[in-house]
């Protein structure tokens, strides 16, 4: 599995929240969206940092249901947790005037 770090921040960059602690997200299922299907997903970089402003988390977040629906079924709890952050993510947007971002932080590592 290769690992990204997943954060959602201030407009500041303060980490309010972390994706599953130390483990962070198996950013390898981000090939497994077709390129040409989504204008978020594919953005996602492996050696970088990717950040998704209030605006962009509801279609980040209909393009991991995507995902998930072409996934075995082993994987869909990962992705449904990764949804669920993103999602209380975009909640805390809409009560701070748009002030939460979710930054994928592309420093992977292999197991």
């Amino acid at each position: 599995m290769q690992h990204m770090s997943v954060e959602s921040q201030t407009e500041s960059g303060e980490v309010i929240e972390r994706f599953n602690g130390e483990t962070g997200f198996d950013g390898s299922l981000v090939y497994r969206f077709p390129e040409q299907e989504g204008c978020c997903i594919r953005f996602i970089d492996w050696y970088g940092h990717t950040v998704f402003n209030h605006l962009q988390l509801p279609i980040l977040i209909a393009e991991f249901e995507k995902l998930k629906s072409s996934l075995p079924e082993d994987l869909h709890g990962h992705l449904n947790d990764l949804i669920a952050f993103i999602a209380r993510a975009h909640a805390r947007s809409e009560t701070n005037d748009g002030g939460t971002y979710i930054r994928f932080i592309g420093k992977m590592t292999v197991e």
